[in-house]
């Protein structure tokens, strides 16, 4: 019985070389692609001011609507990360709250767990949550919520332990550069306390900063 003959094809190196490296080449080009270099920075005093704007008085409910606005002056994205509480109440955060005398009043927000990204030079409005009834730091009534607005304080602290989740900084690849504000303090006894919001309130909303107002930071900052 004659045996089989089998020929083998010997592929020159040159050639075996250029083949890994046609196969090898697209996944390079889509890796560079989707990779962005992330570079966090420390924003400057002036850079974000935070604002009370109105409260929706809810007595029915167990929580009510604080509406807030967020002023990015400068010409980068900025992130406000929140750190979210472990209970119940998922849109309870650890960073964000009011102050009045010895009282703090954990607030919430529908966001919490996701970073809110400002882009440059903008006013981006949206709502925390005021609690009745639960939570650490809670309101009993709103005659006790005018008094606390009076003479309180709305506070976010960053905390850089956040960013060292890998899905927080996943979510803020979307730009080179952002800046994180460290503390934002804003004074609540300009808030107003109102019967209803406009449907349109209810969801996070970004407007572009108006020309008179970018000069006046300019100026403002050169000062």
């Amino acid at each position: 019985m004659v045996g089989k003959k089998y020929v083998i094809e010997l592929i020159p190196f040159q050639r075996c070389c250029k083949i890994l490296w046609l196969l090898v080449l697209p996944l390079l080009v889509v890796a560079c692609h989707n990779t962005k270099s992330l570079v966090l920075l420390d924003a400057q005093e002036g850079d974000v001011k935070l604002e009370v704007d109105s409260i929706l008085s809810w007595p029915e409910m167990a929580h009510f609507p604080i509406r807030v606005r967020l002023i990015n002056y400068t010409d980068k994205k900025v992130a406000l990360v929140f750190d979210s509480i472990s209970n119940k109440y998922e849109n309870q955060v650890k960073n964000l709250f009011i102050t009045s005398g010895k009282d703090t009043f954990t607030l919430g927000v529908r966001i919490s767990g996701m970073p809110l990204v400002l882009n440059e030079r903008t006013v981006t409005s949206f709502n925390c949550e005021g609690y009745f009834i639960y939570g650490k730091g809670h309101f009993d009534s709103f005659d006790e919520i005018e008094s606390v607005f009076k003479n309180g304080k709305l506070v976010y602290k960053f905390d850089d332990k956040i960013l060292q989740q890998d899905h927080i900084r996943g979510m803020l690849i979307q730009a080179d550069t952002i800046l994180i504000p460290t503390i934002l303090e804003a004074s609540t006894n300009k808030a107003s306390l109102v019967e209803s919001f406009l449907p349109r309130s209810f969801w996070t909303r970004e407007e572009k900063l108006k020309k008179e107002e970018i000069r006046h930071t300019i100026t403002d900052t050169k000062h």
